[in-house]
């Protein structure tokens, strides 16, 4: 698996606030996954693991038909928030740091079939360090990125420096490296002191690492410069890592936002590919060879913006993510040419608006399979990824939450919309309910004051869920609101709290609530 990482600079505590429960022809029916609001993905071969709204999930039969799923939520003291990472057998996920001022966060790792192995604890000296950090901006040490190779896990902190961590069942160790200064340091030698003017440098704060086992390092992205973290030499007696500086005249950089390392292979050459922020403001895609040490400004054939991720595939195909959409392109040297639409074999048209928030790319032996984490539930596809006529639709795995019958229970999902228009479609607002027996079913949407806003559906014949594949009488492509006063896409509502009503000419009633945001 190779995936390049450009879309981290957004937290980790602010992903999507959306969840579906749509199951389409291809859905796995029972598969028991914490939330369908997915944030990341990690794993290769047999094992794949995902962060959710709710905690993680893991399968140990990532290739099967069937996919079985098993997790631990988030829960008081594992409230897992990512980084999200995969290798040699072990996951490593990250905590979300405590009300307390001086907690960072722990880190947790698991056996890639479940078994939780560690949580390692990082005692830095916080106080010190955010004191030194004050007088140039709000200091961050946490859990941010990471990376697996060379035998342990590197993990930046951001302000507290690129974590490598090895260990095994009875000890862990943890080793705090800091672009551009030699030597290393503990959590609690990683002081202003030891650092001097390094510490708070955006020359050398790591926010991205990736490993190339091909040219023998890792690449480190810092807002202001770009390193390689070279491994010891064989022959090296003293096993010293050793920092070497990225050197650009070319493009101009006013800060680096992105990394996505592709290596070097028999049949292809290694490159870096590095989205950079102009002084100009303007973000621009380039191509670093590591071997010449040349860069090359790519474009991106159909496409207006630069990628938030990039998923290298077979031969010379790239996926590119942006903006919650997946596109297949392919590497043509000067430029990245436009395939197809990936989101075309995701979709179908009962589906809400959604958004692609991870993708992951994993092999076993000659197979291949593609995964695609959304606000509304875990797509994955195997066959013709990279042919443009391909129809065969990806299978989603989402969880349904069973209805009772008699309106007892309804929700809306998302629960939270957006009525603003953006360049991507705003999601609507299905009404999922479930009738004992066939009924004619009428659903309204009041105002905070009980003000009438729209009719959605006026007394219209539904069927009971039991009759119905999917388990519910719910028909999504009218019984849905898009935000806006005549539900036929014209003036938005203003953002607030929205009350729906369902009632049924047999008397049956039943209330629930939707939230618009405002953009």
């Amino acid at each position: 698996m190779i995936q390049g990482k450009i879309w981290r600079a957004a937290a980790w505590a602010v992903m999507g606030a959306y969840a579906g429960m749509v199951v389409s022809a291809h859905a796995r029916d029972g598969a028991k996954i914490l939330s369908n609001d997915l944030w990341a993905l990690a794993g290769g071969g047999d094992y794949l693991w995902m962060l959710s709204a709710k905690g993680l999930n893991y399968t140990t039969e990532a290739f099967a038909d069937t996919i079985g799923w098993r997790g631990t939520a988030s829960s008081g003291a594992a409230e897992y928030t990512g980084p999200l990472v995969y290798g040699k057998g072990r996951v490593l996920a990250g905590v979300e740091p405590g009300d307390d001022p001086e907690d960072v966060g722990d880190l947790v790792v698991f056996h890639a079939d479940g078994e939780r192995e560690a949580r390692i604890d990082l005692n830095y000296q916080v106080d010190s360090l955010r004191n030194a950090i004050s007088s140039q901006r709000e200091s961050i040490i946490m859990a941010w990125d990471a990376a697996r190779g060379f035998g342990a896990f590197w993990v930046t902190m951001i302000d507290g420096g690129l974590a490598k961590i090895r260990f095994d069942r009875s000890a862990s160790e943890v080793t705090l490296h800091m672009p551009g200064v030699e030597g290393l340091f503990s959590p609690s030698t990683f002081t202003p002191d030891a650092l001097s003017d390094a510490l708070g440098d955006p020359a050398r704060t790591p926010q991205l690492v990736e490993v190339d086992t091909a040219e023998g390092c890792l690449w480190v992205l810092c807002e202001k410069k770009i390193w390689k973290y070279k491994a010891p030499d064989s022959s090296s007696a003293e096993g010293v890592w050793t920092w070497e500086a990225v050197v650009d005249t070319t493009t101009k950089a006013s800060a680096y936002i992105g990394l996505a390392v592709r290596p070097r292979t028999d049949s292809m050459p290694g490159a870096v590919f590095v989205t950079v922020e102009t002084d100009d403001g303007k973000t621009k895609l380039y191509r670093f060879d590591p071997v010449e040490g040349t860069w090359r400004a790519l474009e991106l054939v159909r496409s207006r913006d630069v990628p938030d991720q990039i998923v290298f595939g077979s031969g010379r195909h790239v996926f590119i993510r942006h903006g919650g959409q997946l596109a297949l392109y392919k590497d043509a040297g000067s430029k990245l040419e436009y395939v197809v639409d990936m989101m075309d074999r995701i979709r179908n048209e009962n589906s809400p608006s959604f958004e692609a928030t991870d993708v992951l790319l994993t092999r076993r032996g000659e197979e291949e399979r593609l995964w695609v984490a959304t606000s509304i539930g875990l797509y994955y596809g195997s066959t013709g990824l990279y042919d443009r006529d391909e129809t065969e639709p990806f299978t989603v795995v989402r969880r349904s939450n069973p209805l009772a019958g008699g309106l007892e229970e309804t929700y809306a999902y998302p629960s939270i919309i957006t009525a603003t228009e953006t360049w991507v479609r705003p999601a609507d607002a299905i009404f999922a309910y479930n009738l004992s027996e066939d009924d004619h079913v009428t659903i309204d949407v009041f105002d905070w004051n009980m003000d009438h806003v729209v009719r959605i559906i006026d007394d219209q014949h539904r069927l009971a869920g039991s009759k119905r594949t999917r388990g519910r009488s719910t028909v999504e492509k009218f019984d849905r609101w898009d935000g806006t006063f005549d539900n036929r896409g014209s003036k938005s509502v203003a953002p607030g709290v929205y009350y729906y009503r369902i009632t049924t000419r047999k008397g049956k009633r039943a209330f629930g609530k939707v939230i618009v945001a405002g953009n």
